[in-house]
């Protein structure tokens, strides 16, 4: 399973979302959401860069694999 992973000034890194199927493209928007294709599930979702539940945006995709 696929992990999303935050990196920190300190170069420690933390675990921002765990279990997704087959993680593929990210990307930012200026409100500090993280944006991630989950190839294998169909899906794109949606997440705060602070870590937390995320969004559902889209599913039914065909083998997204960038945002």
């Amino acid at each position: 399973m696929g992990t999303v992973w935050k990196y920190n000034a300190d170069r420690s890194r933390t675990a921002l979302v765990t279990g997704l199927n087959n993680p593929l493209g990210v990307a930012t928007d200026r409100f500090n959401h993280i944006f991630v294709v989950e190839e294998g599930a169909g899906r794109l979702l949606k997440f705060n860069a602070n870590g937390g539940d995320y969004t559902v945006v889209a599913t039914g995709l065909q083998s997204p694999r960038a945002v």
